[in-house]
């Protein structure tokens, strides 16, 4: 039972990688369509910007805070294993690595870090914390220019983690988890520059291009795949007349 639990999980996940790769590809069509659409409002997201300008700034000239990175990477395996209803046995953190031991796992609890910018959304909780006991002085320009150096933070030194080997990505293979990992960060940063700029964001814009873009795409595989199947179809058959 063991060996088949395995080999099913060895191949259904490329499976499922492939067959969510064409919504991901419209996941950052449509990603791109929204952006494209705010570059005459960028002036709202002014801010934001000068958070993850901030913290660029701190990545090319300073040390990289790998040790706050590694805390909050092991600390969202910890959380999406709470969420699992999994037990966690251990959690440990160093300068350079860290460790989380867990009673079990999934591929949610194996890729969570690398696609929860888990600082950004301590940030959101203690910024709403802090407003309930009076109002935040430049509240909007602070709630966007932290989004944007947390974020900023999460996509630069998850790309750094990824440029090694992650032992993470091995449990659901390394295109599913790619795929995923690509997805969800796409659809975290729209919902995060909704919450920045309710009035210059789309979720509406946003759902009709990936709906379309995603029929298009899985439309154009279709008929592809079936145009492919009519010609190898045919060509049998004349090989078989021939013969």
């Amino acid at each position: 039972m063991p060996k088949t639990k395995n080999l099913l999980k060895r191949w259904s996940f490329p499976l499922i990688g492939i067959l969510l790769a064409p919504a991901v590809l419209a996941l950052f069509l449509a990603t791109g369509q929204v952006l494209h659409r705010i570059i005459p409002h960028w002036k709202l997201f002014l801010p934001f910007l000068y958070g993850g300008a901030s913290y660029i700034g701190i990545h090319l000239l300073f040390q990289k805070p790998l040790t706050v990175y590694v805390f909050g990477h092991e600390l969202t395996h910890a959380l999406a294993a709470f969420l699992s209803g999994i037990r966690v046995k251990s959690f440990s953190v160093s300068s350079s690595s860290g460790a989380v031991t867990l009673s079990d796992t999934n591929w949610f609890i194996a890729l969570s870090p690398y696609c929860v910018p888990v600082y950004t959304f301590l940030f959101m909780l203690l910024f709403k914390l802090i407003g309930l006991w009076g109002p935040v002085p430049h509240r909007d320009f602070i709630f966007a220019f932290g989004i944007g150096f947390t974020l900023v933070f999460h996509a630069f030194l998850t790309v750094h983690a990824l440029s090694f080997r992650q032992t993470d990505l091995e449990y659901a293979g390394i295109f599913f988890s790619l795929t995923v990992i690509a997805g969800i960060n796409c659809l975290i940063l729209i919902l995060l520059l909704k919450a920045i700029s309710p009035t210059g964001v789309s979720l509406r814009f946003f759902l009709h291009r990936l709906v379309k873009d995603s029929v298009l795409l899985y439309s154009q595989i279709l008929n592809t795949l079936y145009w492919c199947a009519q010609r190898g179809w045919d060509f049998a058959r004349a090989g078989a007349k021939g013969g």
